[in-house]
């Protein structure tokens, strides 16, 4: 798949991995996209230590702080666009929710 058709599917963000500007996607958007029947949390970190994906190599996290007090932390996973086409990829749970026909 060609970056430009990636990028109609989630939005790609330039972000820098190893003193490089590089092409980015958002691992929760991705998450949300292909509905994936488990929270994002358990999602990515077992994806992660399935394929042996390597922080600061194959993506980057950022910190943000929600709610109302502003006192929950949530962490953003930004991958490699290579890393988002293999989680992209099954096996990811199915449910009936990103299943067709």
């Amino acid at each position: 798949m060609a970056d430009k058709e990636f990028n109609k599917i989630i939005p790609i963000a330039n972000r820098f991995i190893q003193g490089k500007p590089t092409d980015t996607a958002s691992a929760r958007a991705l998450h949300q996209k292909l509905k994936v029947g488990r929270d994002f949390s358990s999602w990515i970190k077992s994806r992660i230590s399935q394929y042996g994906f390597v922080e600061n190599e194959d993506y980057v996290t950022t910190f943000t702080k929600t709610g109302e007090r502003k006192n929950v932390k949530v962490i953003n996973y930004f991958v490699t666009l290579d890393m988002a086409k293999e989680l992209a990829n099954p096996p990811y749970p199915t449910t009936p929710a990103n299943t067709t026909g």
